[in-house]
């Protein structure tokens, strides 16, 4: 079982929120993705899975200017397109002990 790696984090970035996101650049072709497509914004990798395997091969990718930070995870067959931004965090204001601290 080998893993493929799906895409790379190109050097074009943008600041959101002091947050820097980068392009992603699909080393593989997939759908409708082909070698060298530049896709969304990513704040890391772990807003979109990195690695196919040859058992199960990922059809996710984040198109146009779309941007996935945060602690956001694309997953299924979900195709954010143009410019939607996905973010989720969780915010630390409990009046009694926080779960998330």
């Amino acid at each position: 079982m080998e893993k493929a790696i799906k895409y790379e984090l190109t050097k074009e970035s943008i600041e959101i929120s002091d947050v820097t996101l980068f392009r992603i650049k699909a080393l593989k072709k997939f759908k409708n993705v082909n070698v060298g497509d530049l896709g969304g914004f990513v704040e890391n990798k772990d807003n979109l899975t990195l690695y196919d395997t040859e058992d199960s091969p990922s059809k996710r990718w984040i198109y146009n200017d779309a941007m996935v930070y945060g602690q956001a995870s694309i997953s299924e067959n979900a195709d954010p397109r143009d410019a939607v931004s996905v973010r989720i965090s969780f915010r630390r204001a409990c009046q009694v002990p926080c779960p998330f601290q």
